[in-house]
């Protein structure tokens, strides 16, 4: 079977008298308006032949640029594509303007005529319609292999080609471990170079296992389907949207998709949309894309990128924090250059989930193991954010009862010195006990200075038992919260008291009172600011 694949329509007429002309079986036109008749950019609508085919294509396409050879790289990934698909006895006939030795010399990757099956002629009716198709066609997939690794394409490397590919290359990798379904970027210029390594990697037999073959990998998607969480991702690339939505069907976690049309919006405009988003969905966690106007991001400064600006916005300072600080963000990116990493940790990035690269094509454990990292970081940051955003709350509760009730005292300097602390204790560390105990113990400073600050806090004890509906008021609270400072003060593993007694002092105990220390303090400083005013 001969196929022609034409250029333009008015260059070759779709019909039977240019079939006879050219000696060929059918004739397909490059992005044509008939379906049946047309070969898109991703390849989908060639046809699916498994024996015996020999394509007829121009060398050039853009005709504004004869040298930029862009027919060679839809040759070559049309004869890529049935490598893959395992078809046997292709051949590639590239038609040129040029002697065979000049296009040799002119295109950058001349051993392309050295690959079985594939040969070089003029591009005229006459020399196609008499030309003697290559038996140096390989039925054995294998021995394509050393002619491609020679083939030797080079890597893209203008800073948008490496961001698109290794987003392209992470889509495949991803969706394809998990069994989803996925389109290739039509306007992605890294087409020929993707399917150049997913065609050596097929033909190394570079196959990871897929998840359904991977008892761990499931067992860790189930745990982490089954908490309950809000998820935000913000991303422009919309596969990216698509994927973690069928990533997390079937799930406990509420998940929502921002970012389509962000390339053609301006950062300030992009934080007030994510400052909306954030206000009307209240997420957990935020997946965050480092690059979300990839034209402009890849001319600034680090300080300038999009994400970054986004992540400042959304956390703020210690002293003066975002809406988000509490919330969990973690950097969505392909980035891993160890000096933006440092800088977003500063900015207060929870974590990172880095996008597979190129790179790592030849291993066959890499999708399963950035695959399992990405499950493990989220679900980290549901664990997290279920006690983090609600003390952060209490935080910005304190803050705004100090700076708007509190006269100037040893209460109110207190007060933002707690809070400044504990935002910068949990933000950078993990939740272990001792980093716990250091929250309690500056909580309960804040009850000390109370103590000597206001009336006795026996007066508000009362007013504050009915709204917190303690059986035993809030004496029986305080003493409570007195006997696990004690137990961290004295180091006494036991604790003695009430509900208390008997338990070992945890963690989990902390994790527990952490918040009950918080209202407390909070409700009632909102009595004393109250009766002060």
């Amino acid at each position: 079977m001969k196929i022609l694949i034409s250029p333009k329509t008015d260059i070759i007429p779709l019909n039977s008298t240019s079939l006879a002309h050219w000696n060929v079986d059918q004739i397909l036109v490059w992005e044509g308006s008939d379906p049946k008749q047309s070969v898109d950019p991703t390849l989908s609508t060639l046809p699916v032949i498994k024996e015996g085919v020999t394509f007829f294509v121009p060398v050039v396409f853009n005709t504004d640029n004869t040298f930029g050879y862009d027919g060679v790289s839809i040759a070559l990934r049309i004869l890529f594509k049935y490598i893959r698909n395992k078809a046997k006895g292709i051949s590639i006939v590239l038609l040129g303007m040029e002697a065979a030795e000049a296009f040799m010399r002119h295109y950058p990757y001349p051993n392309v005529l050295k690959i079985p099956g594939v040969s070089y002629c003029l591009f005229n009716q006459q020399a196609v319609a008499t030309h003697h198709v290559s038996t140096l066609r390989t039925d054995e997939r294998e021995q394509y292999l050393p002619y491609l690794v020679n083939l030797g394409i080079n890597r893209p490397q203008s800073f948008k080609s490496t961001h698109s590919l290794t987003n392209e290359w992470c889509l495949y990798k991803w969706n394809s471990y998990m069994g989803f379904s996925d389109h290739t970027d039509t306007d992605n210029l890294n087409l020929l170079y993707l399917d150049y390594i997913k065609t050596i990697e097929d033909l190394n037999h570079v196959k990871s296992k897929k998840i359904e073959n991977n008892e761990q990998l499931k067992t860790n998607l189930r745990e982490l389907r089954s908490k309950s969480a809000r998820i935000l991702l913000v991303d422009d690339n919309e596969r990216w949207h698509t994927f973690f939505t069928e990533f997390f069907k079937g799930s406990n976690i509420t998940f929502e998709a921002i970012g389509a049309g962000f390339k053609k919006r301006t950062v300030e405009e992009i934080k007030e949309i994510v400052a909306q988003k954030v206000d009307s969905f209240s997420p957990d966690v935020i997946l965050l894309d480092f690059r979300l106007i990839e034209d402009k991001d890849a001319e600034c400064s680090f300080n300038q990128i999009s994400g970054n600006r986004i992540l400042q916005e959304l956390k703020g300072t210690v002293d003066n924090p975002g809406k988000s600080f509490g919330r969990q963000i973690l950097i969505f990116t392909a980035t891993s250059r160890i000096e933006n990493i440092l800088q977003l940790k500063e900015n207060f990035a929870d974590g990172f989930i880095i996008k597979e690269n190129v790179e790592q094509y030849a291993s066959k454990r890499v999708t399963a193991k950035s695959i399992s990292k990405m499950m493990a970081d989220i679900s980290s940051a549901i664990e997290r954010a279920r006690f983090l955003v609600a003390l952060n709350k209490d935080l910005n509760l304190l803050d705004k009862i100090a700076n708007e009730y509190i006269k100037e005292s040893d209460l109110k300097v207190s007060i933002l010195t707690a809070t400044k602390s504990i935002r910068l204790i949990t933000q950078n560390n993990k939740l272990d006990e001792g980093i716990l105990k250091l929250v309690y113990l500056s909580l309960f400073g804040i009850l000390e200075i109370i103590k000597n600050d206001t009336e006795p806090l026996q007066t508000y004890l009362s007013a504050l038992a009915s709204e917190l509906h303690l059986p035993s008021g809030t004496q029986y609270l305080l003493e409570l919260i007195c006997e696990i400072r004690n137990s961290i003060a004295h180091n006494d593993v036991k604790l003695k008291k009430y509900e208390l007694k008997g338990k070992t002092l945890s963690a989990e105990i902390l994790l527990e009172w952490i918040p009950k220390l918080a209202k407390y303090i909070c409700e009632f400083l909102i009595l004393y600011s109250k009766k002060s005013h």
